[in-house]
């Protein structure tokens, strides 16, 4: 059964960044990253009815971004590390997980090996076209990064685009 109230951003981040193609053996850089998780988020909302990610995808000027995402890894060149937290009930630091169900485990899959082998760059072209979610919420939003792009433009999107 999908999680219907989402996963962290993180957590589907650190999917990509531990399952990374191996074209990234030396890391992954954060807009390929930003652009893996919303293409999952798409695929997933258009495929499941369900969102993948519990944080809307913000408007900004290289396309989609999750900003949970872009403040976590901003800086870094190319990301090897997986997202941790603290756990204040165990004291320890923890990798931030979630508990995919088996759909969207086999979207995350197909997603990474889909466009994994693309760039950052190729993947944010991707999102640029016009009309897409991106655009107009780019548009209404005066070309000024933070609008939401709402999961219902995207899911459209995606089925309108997986047909």
């Amino acid at each position: 059964m999908s999680n219907s109230i989402g996963h962290n951003p993180l957590a589907v981040a650190n999917h990509f960044i531990e399952n990374r193609n191996p074209i990234d053996k030396q890391g992954i850089d954060l807009l390929k990253l930003i652009k893996l998780c919303y293409f999952a988020h798409g695929f997933t909302l258009a495929l499941t009815d369900n969102i993948l990610i519990n944080e809307y995808a913000e408007a900004w000027r290289f396309g989609p971004v999750f900003p949970s995402v872009f403040h976590e890894f901003k800086g870094q060149s190319k990301i090897t590390h997986p997202a941790e937290r603290f756990n204040l009930e165990k004291n320890q630091i923890e990798k931030r997980t979630s508990d995919f169900s088996e759909k969207e485990k086999e979207i995350l899959k197909n997603t990474n090996e889909k466009l994994s082998p693309l760039s950052g760059i190729d993947l944010s072209e991707l999102t640029h076209k016009k009309d897409s979610p991106w655009d107009k919420a780019w548009e209404e939003g005066k070309r000024i990064r933070g609008f939401s792009i709402s999961n219902e433009a995207i899911k459209a999107d995606f089925k309108n685009n997986l047909r």
